[in-house]
């Protein structure tokens, strides 16, 4: 938690406003968020937060700071900074992805994202591709996290070398196998690295699988895609999971959909949400004005 209010301070320190002008503090975090009470009901990720189920973070954050506080889902916020300054911004719909080291998504729907009955609508990453795949921290077994997420890459090519599969990579950190990373796996790829290019087809494979269910359900004309996995080379992964949705999904909707990527950076969901926030908070002082 004190990670969380550090960054707080820290980009009030950084943005030179004085603390008092403060009037609001949006957050967005990863997981299973129950929007309407601020609270994180689970973050399932091994290794990374486990204790984090049903915490009351928008309570904690306005208790700190003595402002009112939105906490909101990571991969939204960064859709809605997506449809206010990005490549969505004039698309009233579009299915907007985000890949690192889990899965997420965001529908727009008439320019709105659209939230679900529960308000948890979007767990792309959760669709089970493979019935029989590996465990996947939300207990299911074979979700598209637990297959083709950066962690799942990463997972995978750091477990071959280790069985002795030649890679480049392993010379690359030097048998440090903990310093591998998605940008290297990628890197490696382009180099003609068999183990980089097996391992990203495969998740690419993964992910038109579960994406040619969207398009056949939902008939986007457009996926933003965003994440590290598309930011150095992204026509290496759009163009395999393209032909993997034209070979699954109905052609007409599979020829329609166009695959893009966002031009956003890291902190698009913090961005997102500051946003998010201030709207509502502007929003409140012309209400109490009126």
């Amino acid at each position: 938690m004190e990670s969380c209010f550090k960054s707080i301070d820290q980009a009030v320190n950084e943005s030179g406003v004085s603390k008092d002008a403060v009037v609001g503090i949006g957050v967005a975090h990863s997981g299973v968020i129950d929007s309407n009470q601020g609270i994180v009901l689970s973050f399932p990720r091994p290794g990374q937060m486990a204790e984090w189920r049903s915490v009351a973070l928008r309570e904690m954050v306005e208790e700190r700071f003595k402002v009112p506080c939105v906490v909101e889902d990571s991969v939204r916020m960064a859709a809605l900074l997506e449809k206010q300054v990005g490549v969505a911004l004039d698309l009233s719909d579009f299915v907007y992805i985000r890949i690192g080291m889990g899965i997420g998504s965001c529908i727009f729907i008439d320019g709105e994202p659209y939230r679900g009955a529960g308000g948890s609508a979007g767990e792309f990453g959760h669709m089970t591709v493979d019935e029989n795949g590996p465990l996947c921290s939300c207990g299911n077994n074979g979700c598209l996290s637990a297959l083709a997420s950066c962690g799942a890459i990463i997972q995978g090519v750091t477990s071959a070398i280790r069985k002795g599969v030649h890679s480049r990579i392993q010379e690359i950190v030097d048998n440090d196998f903990e310093q591998i990373t998605i940008e290297m796996i990628l890197e490696a790829a382009v180099q003609n690295d068999s183990l980089a290019f097996r391992a990203l087809n495969a998740a690419a494979t993964h992910i038109g699988v579960a994406l040619a269910d969207v398009v056949n359900l939902l008939n986007p004309f457009v996926v933003i895609f965003s994440g590290p996995l598309f930011q150095s080379n992204p026509r290496l992964m759009l163009d395999s999971i393209q032909r993997v949705i034209r070979q699954r999904a109905l052609e007409k909707a599979a020829h329609e959909v166009q695959l893009i990527v966002s031009t956003l950076g890291g902190d698009a969901p913090a961005l997102g949400a500051a946003r998010f926030a201030a709207a509502k908070s502007i929003g409140k002082l012309y209400a109490q004005k009126a």
